[in-house]
């Protein structure tokens, strides 16, 4: 399967980089997508952040979904992947155009694995998760309960 890419992620972050804020828009805000959504249903897989080890020695990859404002925040370890998949400012969410597309580009094989960490677990782990295995045909996707700040805790 095929992701069209409109423009590198690069232009992407450098584009909208002086509108992000820190502080998370309410759910009712408005979105504007490129090529990811989230609507009908979706049962996500969920690992727990004391597992993450052992599935990490399975063979799964940590996705890091958080913007570049976070990782500069809270770190990030040099084995994850860093996929931003949306920066959110006072306007709302700017989903990242190429984010398919980064993931398929960096796991080739549908049957990859691969652990979607947000900050906290909830909203932008099961939008990417939703894309990841519906619109590409991943079956190994896994959101790590709590996000980054739970792992980061037990870890």
């Amino acid at each position: 399967m095929s992701v069209a890419v409109a423009s590198s992620a690069v232009s992407f972050r450098a584009a909208v980089a002086p509108r992000v804020s820190a502080r998370k828009p309410p759910v009712a805000r408005a979105v504007r997508s490129g090529s990811v959504s989230c609507s009908g249903s979706f049962v996500p897989q969920y690992c727990a952040p004391a597992d993450v080890k052992e599935h990490l020695g399975r063979g799964f990859v940590i996705v890091d979904i958080r913007t570049p404002d976070e990782w500069r925040e809270t770190h990030y370890k040099s084995t994850w992947k860093l996929m931003c998949l949306a920066l959110i400012s006072d306007e709302g969410i700017e989903f990242n155009p190429n984010f398919l597309a980064m993931i398929q580009a960096e796991f080739p094989n549908a049957m990859s694995r691969i652990l979607i960490a947000c900050d906290d677990g909830t909203d932008r782990s099961n939008i990417a998760a939703k894309n990841i295995t519906s619109k590409l045909g991943y079956s190994n996707v896994k959101i790590i309960q709590g996000g980054i700040n739970e792992y980061l805790k037990v870890n």
